[in-house]
């Protein structure tokens, strides 16, 4: 916003940095002042131009494919490099393995390969796939366990024959499926909520059912 021939602000500049940031296209900026022999002043940017991400690849990545890790993530090829976003997409990556079960999954940006050839490399450690050790329930008053249980599709582990991985897909269909059991018989206003559990290895875990019935409802 500052212009030739105008009096110099230093607020008018600070604002001025903070439009250049907001853009996202600039690794730093900077500004000089050089003071001429007539009194005046040239200010100048330094602008040092945001590398640019020049291909995206995922190692280390065997229970989900290249083509389902470049949908969860939004980095472009031939974008600036911004780091919240670089972030966000392995983050992301992560919470797709904790649905497939893999709840200790890591993944990390490889910033050697990314300073110096603007490659983007995800690298994927991903542990072990979590086992089902137990299913319970709570709050249910009116049927037992053991009825509820039938309409779960999730298992728990059993050695040598279920392996029984944990699914955050299957599990949000178990919990669509214990509401249809209350709804069923007569608990129209029930909900349902289900609560993981993991152990300390980040191994095993517990799968418990939240459910609050509310009232029955009888044909009159």
């Amino acid at each position: 916003r500052i212009r030739e021939g105008a009096a110099y602000s230093a607020e008018i500049v600070s604002a001025d940095l903070t439009r250049l940031n907001r853009l996202g296209q600039f690794d730093s900026i900077e500004t000089r002042i050089q003071l001429m022999d007539d009194g005046s002043l040239t200010l100048i940017y330094l602008l040092r131009p945001q590398p640019t991400v020049l291909a995206v690849q995922s190692v280390g990545n065997r229970a989900l494919s290249d083509q389902d890790i470049a949908k969860t993530v939004d980095v472009l090829v031939g974008t600036p490099i911004d780091r919240l976003q670089l972030e966000r997409g392995a983050r992301r990556i992560e919470e797709l393995y904790r649905k497939k079960g893999y709840y200790l999954a890591q993944v990390a940006i490889d910033e050697d390969e990314l300073a110096s050839t603007g490659i983007l490399i995800f690298r994927v450690r991903e542990g072990e796939r979590i086992k089902v050790m137990d299913i319970r329930f709570e709050g249910n008053r009116s049927f037992s366990p053991d009825e509820i249980r039938k309409s779960v599709k999730t298992k728990t582990w059993f050695w040598p024959f279920e392996r029984a991985p944990l699914d955050d897909d299957v599990l949000e269909q178990d919990v669509a499926e214990v509401a249809k059991f209350f709804r069923d018989r007569g608990y129209l206003d029930v909900r349902v909520d289900r609560i993981v559990k993991p152990s300390p290895n980040g191994k095993e875990a517990i799968i418990t059912f939240v459910v609050d019935e509310g009232r029955q409802y009888t044909l009159r």
